[in-house]
C-alpha cells in the first residue's frame, strides 16, 4: 500500500486485490482509517521519518508528516506537513496551499524543488 500512496492513489492497492477499502477496519487506530510510520536512512546516516494516515471511507490522504533528521543533528526539522482538516500543506520555505484532497500522497501532487532529492526520493 505505501508504494502506491507515495505514487498517488492508494486505492490501487485495494482494487488490485479485489477488497473493499470500506469494509477494512484498523484495529490500532480508529477504525476507518489505515497509518502508517516508515523510518528510512539517508545516505549520509540521516534519518527520515514518514507518516501518513489514509481514511479507508474516504480514500484521501488525511494527515502526512515528514520529518528530516541530519546525521549530525539533535533535532528533526519538518520537511512536509499537510493535514485535511486543516486544508493546508506546505514544503518548509514554500507557500502554504489550501485544499489538497488527494487519493495518495501530497507529494506526487506537486512540483517539487530540484534540489529536494530527499522529497523526490519518497515519491519514487
Amino acid at each position: 500500500m505505501v508504494r502506491e500512496f507515495a505514487r498517488g492513489d492508494a486505492t490501487k492497492f485495494f482494487d488490485d486485490r479485489a477488497w473493499d477499502y470500506g469494509g477494512v477496519r484498523s484495529q490500532l487506530e480508529a477504525p476507518a482509517t489505515f497509518r502508517a510510520d516508515l523510518l528510512f536512512e539517508t545516505e549520509n546516516g540521516g534519518r527520515l521519518l514518514w507518516q501518513f494516515n489514509w481514511g479507508l471511507r474516504t480514500t484521501k490522504n488525511l494527515r502526512e508528516v515528514i520529518w528530516h533528521l541530519p546525521a549530525n543533528a539533535t533535532k528533526p526539522t519538518v520537511r512536509l506537513d499537510h493535514n485535511r482538516t486543516r486544508t493546508i500543506f506546505y514544503l518548509p520555505g514554500g507557500p502554504r496551499n489550501k485544499g489538497l484532497l488527494t487519493p495518495g500522497s501530497v507529494l506526487y501532487f506537486v512540483k517539487l524543488p530540484a534540489d529536494d532529492d530527499i522529497a523526490c526520493k519518497l515519491r519514487e
